[in-house]
């Protein structure tokens, strides 16, 4: 069978560090103006950092974060994890804002 490859191709000798980027959906368990606690079905590494897409009912919001803990979660093969915001507290805050609950009606 003949190469169908087109273009050139570089072969990498030694290590060379790269990322990938998904879109997961993820299952969210809490959230403030400082971090989320997360369910996810992989394994994420603390420390390492994320872009995360905040979508309320009036409002997108990409902020980034980074993994602060990782634990089982109830359901096997599952992860609960917890990210810290490390964008501006004030972006967060905006997104949230159609979430805001009156503390004496509570």
């Amino acid at each position: 069978m003949a190469d169908r490859r087109t273009s050139l191709r570089f072969e990498i000798v030694g290590r060379l560090r790269g990322s990938l980027l998904t879109a997961e959906a993820v299952r969210l368990h809490d959230i403030s103006p400082g971090g989320a606690l997360v369910e996810v079905p992989f394994l994420m590494p603390v420390d390492s950092e994320h872009a995360v897409q905040l979508v309320t009912f009036d409002h997108v919001a990409n902020l980034t974060s980074r993994v602060r803990h990782v634990r089982p979660a109830f359901e096997m093969g599952r992860f609960l994890v917890g990210l810290e915001f490390t964008t501006s507290e004030h972006l967060v805050r905006e997104a949230l804002g159609s979430f805001e609950v009156d503390s004496e009606t509570v």
